[in-house]
């Protein structure tokens, strides 16, 4: 699959194309409201693993500096019998400066049948600090096996981000842009994402005839809005139930990051035919 390039800038004579590449391991981020104080609760319908629900699955919280915020998670066994669920926490913040920004309590639960209970957290921000927290709250049910028995446990990880009011900082640069399929069309845009804190970008993707002068169709960038994590590369994808035959284009793309106030855009030459299977 080859990566589309941006249109060369003519000025004077012409110019030869820019050399472009870009690299990356893997692509995809597979990335209630209620509002207190300083803090916005974005959350999702609760999750179900089968045996255990969890309320709110997301967490995404904004803080000022030297602020304080209580709020908590709920877990209601779905199970018929009772389960035991151990809580963990992990510290994924990128600084990784500041360990006590969160108090969580950890430790096994005994929920019944049907049983809820919280799991309460109490977030304290740092006065100074600037950017954003970021961990995960583990959640596994604890097995009582048998002497040479094997315990399978299923853990479901909960992603809790606090961000620093006031300090945020929104960059971001889109270096790439490849078709994975033309029938349907589905892209996938590379962004760097230059911030301090992350982004669930969304946008869109005009295709153009090679000359700029007729538009093909447009599709939706980051639909699911899947998050662009700080100083990071991430994949976004573009997709359509429409087809793109083969030929020269133009995607202009055009992102925002997160909102109308921070707009980052870019626009890259893209063959589609064979060289993309």
């Amino acid at each position: 699959m080859r990566w589309g390039t941006p249109p060369v800038r003519r000025r004077g004579r012409e110019k030869k194309p820019l050399q472009y590449a870009c690299t990356m391991k893997a692509c995809g981020n597979r990335g209630n409201v209620s509002t207190r104080l300083a803090v916005l609760f974005l959350l999702i319908p609760r999750l179900c693993a089968a045996y255990l629900g969890i309320d709110p699955l997301r967490t995404e919280l904004s803080v000022p500096p030297g602020g304080t915020l209580e709020g908590q998670i709920v877990l209601t066994n779905e199970k018929d019998v009772p389960v035991r669920i151990d809580v963990s926490f992990r510290d994924r913040s990128a600084s990784g400066l500041v360990t006590d920004w969160i108090e969580i309590d950890t430790g096994e639960i005994l929920l019944e049948p049907g049983e809820s209970a919280p799991v309460p957290y109490r977030v304290a921000v740092p006065s100074g600090a600037a950017g954003e927290f970021f961990g995960r709250v583990g959640f596994s049910e604890v097995q009582d096996t048998g002497p040479g028995a094997v315990a399978v446990q299923t853990r479901i990880s909960v992603p809790i981000f606090v961000a620093v009011r006031g300090t945020e900082d929104y960059r971001a640069t889109i270096t790439g842009v490849r078709v994975v399929s033309d029938d349907p069309l589905r892209a996938e845009v590379l962004v760097k994402n230059e911030g301090n804190v992350h982004v669930r970008a969304t946008g869109e993707c005009v295709v153009t005839t090679s000359d700029g002068d007729t538009e093909v169709l447009r599709m939706p960038v980051n639909a699911q809005r899947f998050p662009l994590y700080p100083a990071r590369v991430g994949c976004l994808v573009a997709k359509t139930n429409e087809q793109l035959q083969p030929g020269q284009y133009i995607f202009d793309i055009r992102l925002r990051f997160p909102d109308e106030a921070n707009v980052v855009s870019e626009r890259f030459d893209v063959s589609v035919g064979e060289e993309h299977e």
